[in-house]
């Protein structure tokens, strides 16, 4: 399966999650959108190595490993964020801090 066809199974994979076009446009290419939550800032996932960064409200930014596409599109179509992040990915989930 080609990038582009791999891009297009996960654009149409999240596409019932609550994000806007704009944003499922940015999350495909690996570009941080802006979130709702008091805490993280931003986020954005690679879904080929199934990365999750997360920018916090004090800049910092986060990798965490094996984010699995699922994961992803639950922690974006949940009611809170924040809750989703600590209750599933902060400290389950191998992490690095970067930037």
């Amino acid at each position: 399966m080609s990038l582009v066809e791999d891009k297009q199974l996960f654009k149409n994979f999240i596409k019932s999650s609550p994000l806007s076009n704009e944003e499922i446009n940015d999350i495909v290419e690996n570009r941080f959108i802006k979130t709702a939550s008091t805490n993280i800032r931003e986020i954005a996932y690679q879904h080929e190595t199934q990365e999750l960064r997360t920018r916090f409200n004090n800049n910092t930014v986060y990798l965490y490993e094996k984010v699995s596409p699922r994961e992803f599109k639950e922690f974006v179509s949940s009611k809170s964020l924040g809750s989703y992040f600590h209750d599933r990915i902060r400290f389950k989930k191998k992490f690095k801090k970067v930037d």
